[in-house]
């Protein structure tokens, strides 16, 4: 199923293939100023569907699969690998080359 972009009034963001009530469809070409824009938020993906979601607690139901408590927390990085493979590396280019460097662990 192809996903889309969906934005809160409150900056919070769905990347599904249902909207949220009272979320708006965003072009994808947007989505670097939206992952800008959520410094204070976190990054969360639907276990079930790999659904999306940007910001401070995630949906208690999936608006896709309908699975209660499916959210788990994940890293920019691994949400930005995410939005590569939903989008087959369409968005605009050098989104890709803007990333928040992340701290390397140390094995």
């Amino acid at each position: 199923m192809k996903k889309s972009i969906f934005l809160s009034k409150s900056g919070d963001v769905h990347i599904g293939t249902i909207a949220i009530e009272g979320y708006m469809p965003v072009e994808k070409t947007e989505m670097e100023n939206v992952i800008i824009r959520t410094k204070l938020k976190k990054f969360w993906r639907c276990h079930v569907c790999n659904d999306l979601y940007i910001g401070k607690n995630p949906p208690k139901i999936c608006p896709t699969c309908k699975e209660k408590e499916a959210y788990v927390e994940i890293n920019e990085k691994e949400f930005r690998s995410f939005l590569e493979i939903f989008f087959q590396r369409s968005l605009r280019p050098g989104l890709m080359d803007n990333r928040i460097p992340l701290p390397r662990s140390h094995a």
